[in-house]
């Protein structure tokens, strides 16, 4: 069966809650095809040169669509979407605050920015462009304690990692009956770290509920794509993310390998490694991963 889900504030939220009623109730092997809104959405539909973001409640930004239940699932399952299609609008936005990102000591005022593309490459200016390569900045369940759209966590969130793109598959933690999953806060394209300004973008997703693992338990999102897997933890700085990263990807590690500690920290160290999905400096917190290809064991664990 395919769900579409429209792009209306009533669908639209900025904070996960168990207690939020669901917009829709679906199935494995349903298909959604999710009308995503722009960060600022529920500020403005349509913003323009002159809407900063020092003029809008960090509260509603990254409003994400949902939540959206999973017939029979239950507290301790894990939930695997598959990504199926990522289509932008044809205008996303790019905005700076002053204090914030990687550039806050050279960007003494606010700045909004809108950037066109015609689907497959962006244009910058001045004879420059990207590539169109959309990311879903926002993806997960809802926890059992309430927390704003804008942060990441165990149950994903704002995880702004690149690789959450067409073919992945996101393994998340279900805390709740029925899931309540959500997501949003696609960006048109984003390098390692953000860092800046990302093109924050109006977009059509398509997902499918790939699977449902009962009394599986995982302590976090987990995100697999055709070659490798990737984990994702957040703390108020990169180096204690960095740990905590390479921690969760021991433990995943040990489990799938069998292998002792040092034995994973050489292949951690080898192979595969540690990048930033999430610089911060923005009043919430960096995000770092852990990745490892699946062609290191060749009995087929990973």
């Amino acid at each position: 069966m395919v769900i579409k889900i429209p792009r209306t504030k009533g669908n639209l939220i900025s904070r996960l809650d168990p207690d939020t009623k669901p917009i829709a109730e679906v199935g494995v092997g349903d298909v959604l095809v999710i009308e995503t809104a722009h960060h600022l959405f529920l500020y403005k539909e349509r913003v323009e040169e002159t809407d900063l973001l020092d003029k809008i409640p960090k509260e509603i930004m990254n409003p994400v669509s949902g939540p959206i239940k999973v017939s029979g699932a239950c507290a301790g399952d894990v939930l695997v979407l598959k990504i199926l299609d990522i289509a932008c609008d044809e205008v996303g936005d790019a905005a700076t605050m002053p204090g914030t990102g990687l550039m806050r000591s050279r960007l003494r005022k606010p700045n909004m920015m809108l950037v066109k593309n015609d689907g497959h490459r962006i244009e910058v200016g001045d004879g420059l462009f990207v590539p169109v390569k959309p990311v879903i900045g926002c993806i997960g369940t809802t926890p059992t304690s309430p927390v704003i759209a804008l942060m990441p966590g165990p149950h994903g969130g704002n995880l702004d990692d690149p690789n959450v793109t067409v073919g992945a598959r996101v393994h998340l933690p279900v805390y709740v009956d029925g899931a309540n999953f959500t997501l949003g806060d696609v960006h048109a394209a984003q390098a390692d770290g953000e860092g800046i300004c990302p093109i924050d973008i109006n977009a059509t997703v398509t997902v499918r509920i790939d699977q449902l693992v009962k009394q599986q338990y995982i302590p976090e999102a987990r995100i697999e794509t055709d070659t490798k897997w990737v984990i994702d933890k957040e703390a108020d700085s990169i180096e204690e993310a960095l740990e905590k990263a390479c921690v969760a990807m021991t433990d995943f590690l040990k489990q799938r390998l069998q292998l002792s500690d040092v034995r994973i920290g050489l292949l951690l160290s080898s192979v595969g490694g540690f990048r930033i999905s999430q610089s911060a400096l923005c009043d919430y917190p960096a995000v770092v991963r852990a990745e490892i290809p699946k062609w290191v064991d060749t009995k087929g664990r990973l």
